[in-house]
């Protein structure tokens, strides 16, 4: 029988693969010297302390960030964020046209939400530069793909591709590829179930995380 701590491991690498940053979060949003510097400060801080994620998403959209200016849309309940998704749409737009595979993101993420009609075909877009660097070697890229089809949020779901582009992240280093593939052969999600395949998968994942040591 497979220990579930195994398993918890898996989701365990695969959530620090998805979130983690090598920068920590000691400042509020008057620090940022430049909008990419919010975004990063913002994105570590949205799961636990959304107010100031808010705040540093609002001073790079000040920084002219029109990603900053999407995410701080997305983070309305209401239609508090329609203004933020306006000063948000042409910027993402030119943004996702020129290659940008996060701006199709939040470009698409805001047309779901009913905000920007003119992102209908930005999730596929977002897909697309996503798929390509994976090919070329890129594993947070190949793990990206993986991660958009096995939410179907923005694109339709597709759970064995999802699987082939986690196994390439993997096999490219990605501790977070190595869990995600490893955790699908183990419920059989886009796979015949294969709880050997995937206790295999998880036990790289956890050789291929990095030591909590590793940067200090």
């Amino acid at each position: 029988m497979f220990s579930r701590a195994v398993v918890a491991l898996g989701a365990l690498a695969l959530g620090s693969a998805r979130c983690a940053s090598p920068q920590r979060v000691t400042a509020g949003p008057e620090s940022c010297a430049t909008p990419e510097a919010c975004s990063a400060l913002a994105s570590q801080l949205a799961p636990t302390e959304r107010g100031r994620a808010i705040a540093l998403y609002e001073r790079g959209c000040e920084l002219g960030d029109a990603r900053a200016c999407g995410r701080r849309a997305l983070h309305e309940n209401g239609s508090g964020g329609d203004g933020w998704a306006a000063r948000a749409t042409v910027g993402l737009g030119a943004s996702c046209d020129s290659g940008d595979a996060e701006s199709c993101e939040v470009l698409a993420a805001l047309h779901r939400r009913g905000a920007a009609p003119e992102g209908a075909a930005a999730g596929a877009r977002a897909l697309e530069l996503h798929d390509a660097r994976c090919a070329g070697g890129d594993a947070g890229a190949c793990l990206r793909v993986g991660v958009l089809l096995d939410e179907g949020g923005l694109v339709p779901p597709e759970p064995a591709r999802a699987l082939a582009r986690h196994l390439r992240a993997c096999d490219l280093g990605l501790a977070g590829g190595c869990a995600a593939a490893g955790l699908k052969f183990m419920r059989g999600e886009g796979v015949a179930p294969d709880r050997v395949r995937g206790a295999e998968l998880l036990r790289r994942a956890k050789a291929a995380m990095p030591s909590p040591d590793a940067g200090r």
